[in-house]
């Protein structure tokens, strides 16, 4: 994630309101903000996952999530956030 990312996090997170997910093995949804304000997206690709599965009953059914490449990922920041 890049620094741009890190502060839409930083600028978002006041009006982020913490979900009903409490589950208890290090993927609630306030541990995996706290990772990812820490630069930690080792496991990306599952947290966003379970953040998704929050709008439906805690089960994502949609199509595999992977990690975009740094070009990618830059490539989506200036089309949307520039």
């Amino acid at each position: 994630m890049t620094k741009e990312n890190i502060m839409y996090l930083h600028q978002s997170l006041d009006s982020i309101t913490i979900s009903k997910n409490n589950r208890t093995d290090g993927y609630d949804y306030e541990s995996i903000l706290n990772r990812w304000m820490a630069e930690d997206f080792s496991n990306i690709t599952i947290e966003i996952e379970i953040l998704l599965g929050l709008y439906n009953n805690g089960l994502y059914t949609g199509d595999k999530i992977t990690k975009k490449s740094e070009a990618e990922e830059q490539e989506y920041i200036s089309h949307f956030f520039n």
